[in-house]
């Protein structure tokens, strides 16, 4: 994952605001400086390759815990539609509702050039954003261990200098 450029110096991370899969506001501003964040924005509940990657995720469970790491996916779906996704496979993130697109719009960034879904994500506990391509044609399983493999990396720098401490 690189850190998205001129975002990282600046510290922003978009709002991003929206209803779960349980029916509750789920807002990332609660979980800054507390939590390393991972933001999956999928294509649609009927992809089948989204729809792996949402199991690849599930399977790391205790991982992102032991990082201090919550995963949210947004999907352009209802809040009912997602429901039944996540108790479907049982799921223990949640699922965010953008039906608008707002938040999708809101993670495009100009020097990414022309976004398409999906993408993640990451955002550190102190506030850098970085993001990941994510290619369809590639095995979920392997993204989503890369993907925890850098947030496991970020865990273990140094806040104030980036160096990996010796006890991670």
């Amino acid at each position: 994952m690189e850190p998205v450029k001129g975002i990282k110096a600046q510290g922003f991370v978009p709002e991003l605001s929206l209803l779960s899969d349980e029916g509750q506001q789920w807002n990332i501003r609660d979980r800054l400086r507390r939590k390393n964040v991972v933001v999956y924005f999928a294509h649609d509940i009927s992809c089948a390759d989204c729809r792996e990657r949402l199991k690849a995720l599930a399977e790391l469970e205790l991982q992102w815990r032991r990082t201090l790491a919550e995963v949210v996916v947004v999907f352009p779906n209802t809040v009912e539609e997602l429901k039944e996704v996540s108790d479907e496979f049982n799921l223990p993130y949640p699922l965010l509702s953008d039906e608008d697109g707002r938040a999708a719009e809101a993670f495009s960034f100009e020097t990414l050039g022309d976004l398409e879904l999906p993408y993640i994500f990451a955002v550190d506990r102190y506030a850098t954003l970085f993001f990941k391509d994510v290619d369809d044609r590639g095995d979920a399983r392997e993204e989503v261990a890369d993907v925890w493999s850098e947030i496991d990396f970020l865990e273990s720098q140094c806040p104030e200098c980036g160096v990996a401490r010796e006890d991670s």
